[in-house]
């Protein structure tokens, strides 16, 4: 704004937030795990919280640690047959997420 004393600026500054990261390491994609299969774990952006979804609609959340590793226990195992899991993160530069699909066999 200017006045008879001059011109002053103002000075905006915008931090630029990167998208955050997620990968499902455990059960692998594409993989056949055991009868009884609960638990998922992978990789996040450190000190994020993962939502993981599994196809029967069941939903756990799991934060990461200072390293970037998540482990999550479904309160019931993956039943025998095809499965798949959802692993989502949000932060303000948005929201990223993985899927892993695999086969639980039938028990023995």
């Amino acid at each position: 704004a200017c006045t008879s004393a001059g011109c002053s600026t103002a000075n905006t500054s915008f931090v630029a937030v990167a998208p955050p990261s997620v990968a499902i390491l455990s059960p692998a994609d594409n993989t056949t795990q055991p009868a009884g299969v609960s638990v998922v774990s992978g990789t996040a952006t450190p000190g994020s919280t993962v939502t993981l979804t599994a196809s029967n609609g069941n939903s756990v959340t799991a934060l990461t640690n200072n390293t970037g590793s998540y482990s999550a226990t479904f309160p019931t195992a993956f039943t025998a047959g095809p499965n798949s899991v959802t692993a989502a993160v949000s932060n303000p530069g948005g929201t990223t997420s993985a899927v892993s699909t695999f086969t639980v066999t039938n028990p023995l």
